[in-house]
């Protein structure tokens, strides 16, 4: 499993209309930083366009396996994984704030279809 610790953590969007993002921006050696965005229908991409991906016939959508106080697990299908260049499990540990943390919870709840 690939371990990410998040700078910040952006949600941006209406759940009424289903349109909007998450956004996970982490620090790179390399870039300066990295992120991962995550619109409300699930399509992902990366701050680099040659690392992004979007959802292939077959692939899904990624599946937040668990989401706490200080952390996101995050599983995505082994093609999609592949485009973004990420491990097919990802946990990105993060610090909200307990609106943020609700707000990310609705975020996540609509994107699996638990909402």
């Amino acid at each position: 499993m690939q371990k990410l610790v998040a700078k910040s953590v952006e949600v941006c969007g209406d759940l009424d209309y289903g349109e909007g993002f998450i956004s996970f921006r982490w620090d790179d050696d390399l870039y300066g930083y990295d992120l991962l965005a995550i619109d409300f229908e699930g399509h992902c991409s990366r701050r680099r366009p040659i690392d992004s991906g979007e959802i292939d016939s077959g692939e899904g959508p990624p599946a937040f396996v668990s989401l706490s106080s200080e952390h996101l697990v995050l599983r995505f299908d082994a093609g999609l994984a592949r485009k973004l260049k990420l491990d097919e499990e990802v946990e990105i540990r993060f610090s909200l704030t307990e609106p943020e943390l609700e707000q990310l919870a609705a975020v996540v709840a609509h994107i699996n279809g638990d909402d």
